[in-house]
C-alpha cells in the first residue's frame, strides 16, 4: 500500500512539473510556420539561424535529464524516511524491553551508556586531518571542534549501545532497501565473488573523495573476503580543472595494471594533476613513461571517463563521491561506520536468502578491467 501510494505521489508531482509549471510547453513548430512579419514580408520559422534546432534539443536533453534526477531523489528520499522510521521503531521498543528486563526506565538506561572518550590528541588529529578545510590557526578552531567531537562521541555511544541490544534481541531490519541496477564495470580490487559490491563513483581533484579513499580502504581490510570495490570516473571539471586529464591518467595506469597504485598515489598529492604532475607520478609508481605519455593525449582514454560519465548521470549522481552498495546509493562522504553497518546488514540479508541483485558485472575486456586482491 505504501508503495503504491508512493509511486502515485510521484506520478502526481511530474504531472504538475509539466503541465501546470505556470506555462505550458509550446510545441515546436513546423518549418513553414510563421514566426514574425517585418513590413509586408513574413518571417517563418525555417528562417531561424540552423543552431536553433539544437539549442532547442539541448533544451529539451536538460529538461529530461532534471525530471529524471527529480525521480531518482524522490525515490531515495521516500525510501529514507520509510527507513527512519522503521530504525526508530525497532530502537524504542528495544529500549523498552531493556528497561523492562532491567527493572528500570529507558532514562536511566540512557545515563549508562558510555561514550568514546575524547582527548587533546583527537582533537590536533582531527585539525591536522582536515587543515585545508578550516580558515583559522588551530586555537582557534579549539572549541568547535571539540564540541563536534563530543557530539560524535554521544552519537557513537548510542549507536553501539543500541547495535548491541538489536544483537541481544535478534533484532534486524527486514524492510526491502531500494536497489538500483548499477553495472560493476572498471578497474575493481576485492574478490570477485565478494558478497558485497561497492561501486564508487569519484573525481581524483574531490577533496570528499580524497576522505573516502581511507575509509574504503578500511572497510575492505576489515572484510577481505566480502567486499569488493569497483572505480568508476565521474570528473567534475567545472569545479575541478585537472580532473579529466587526472581519471585519463588513472585509466593509462590501468593498462599497465597499476591502477590501484595511481589511484593511492593521486589522492595522496592531488595538488599535482597537470600534465607535468601526472607524468611525474606516473614515473614514481613505475610506469612505461613513453607509453603513458601517448596514452593520456589518446581519445580511447577520453571515450571510457565519458561513458563511466553518462552511466552516473542516467544513475542521478550529480556529485562525488557517489557510492552504490549492492545497488544501494550513499550520497558523498561518510564515515566508516555508516558504511561498515550497510556491508553488515547486507551480509545479514545474504545469510537470510534477501535478494541482492542490483549490481551486476561486466565482462573485462582487455585493458578496461583489473583486480587486485
Amino acid at each position: 500500500m505504501l508503495r503504491s501510494i508512493t509511486l502515485l505521489s510521484l506520478t502526481c508531482l511530474l504531472c504538475v512539473l509539466t503541465t501546470r509549471s505556470g506555462a505550458s510547453v509550446p510545441d515546436e513548430p513546423a518549418p513553414g510556420t510563421e514566426v514574425a512579419i517585418i513590413g509586408s514580408e513574413r518571417v517563418s520559422f525555417s528562417e531561424l539561424p540552423a543552431a536553433t534546432q539544437t539549442e532547442l534539443d539541448e533544451h529539451q536533453r536538460r529538461y529530461e535529464q532534471r525530471l529524471h534526477q527529480l525521480a531518482l531523489e524522490n525515490r531515495r528520499e521516500q525510501q529514507a524516511i520509510l527507513e527512519a522510521r522503521i530504525n526508530n521503531l525497532i530502537d524504542s521498543r528495544l529500549m523498552q524491553k531493556e528497561a523492562r528486563a532491567r527493572h528500570t526506565t529507558i532514562a536511566e538506561l540512557i545515563k549508562q551508556v558510555k561514550n568514546p572518550p575524547v582527548t587533546d590528541a583527537d582533537v590536533r588529529d582531527f585539525y591536522l586531518k582536515h587543515a585545508q578545510e578550516f580558515k583559522q590557526p588551530f586555537e582557534a578552531e579549539l572549541v568547535p571542534i571539540t564540541q563536534y567531537l563530543m557530539q560524535q562521541s554521544l552519537e557513537a555511544g548510542k549507536r553501539d549501545y543500541l547495535a548491541g541490544l538489536r544483537a541481544k534481541y535478534a533484532a534486524r531490519l527486514t524492510f526491502e532497501p531500494l536497489r538500483e541496477d548499477v553495472a560493476a564495470e572498471g578497474p575493481s580490487r576485492g574478490p570477485a565473488d565478494a558478497r558485497v559490491t561497492l561501486v564508487e563513483f569519484a573525481d581524483f581533484q574531490c577533496p570528499f573523495c580524497a576522505r573516502m579513499a581511507p575509509v574504503l580502504e578500511r572497510l575492505q581490510q576489515q572484510y577481505p573476503k566480502d567486499v569488493r570495490l569497483v572505480y568508476r570516473q565521474m570528473p567534475l571539471e567545472k569545479v575541478h580543472p585537472d580532473s579529466l586529464r587526472a581519471a585519463q591518467a588513472s585509466l593509462c595506469a590501468l593498462e599497465q595494471d597499476k591502477f590501484w597504485p595511481m589511484h593511492d598515489a593521486l589522492y595522496a598529492d592531488q595538488k599535482a594533476l597537470n600534465v607535468a604532475g601526472l607524468k611525474a607520478t606516473a614515473a614514481r609508481v613505475g610506469l612505461d613513461s613513453g607509453h603513458f605519455d601517448v596514452c593520456l593525449d589518446s581519445a580511447r582514454t577520453l571515450t571510457a571517463v565519458q561513458t563511466d560519465e553518462r552511466a552516473g548521470i542516467e544513475l542521478g549522481v550529480d556529485g562525488t563521491p557517489g557510492l552504490f552498495v549492492n545497488g544501494r546509493f550513499v550520497n558523498g562522504a561518510v564515515p566508516y561506520e555508516q558504511l561498515a553497518a550497510m556491508v553488515d546488514d547486507e551480509l545479514q540479508r545474504v545469510k537470510a536468502g534477501s535478494r541482492v541483485a542490483a549490481v551486476h558485472p561486466v565482462t573485462a575486456q582487455a585493458g578496461a578491467a583489473a583486480q587486485s586482491p
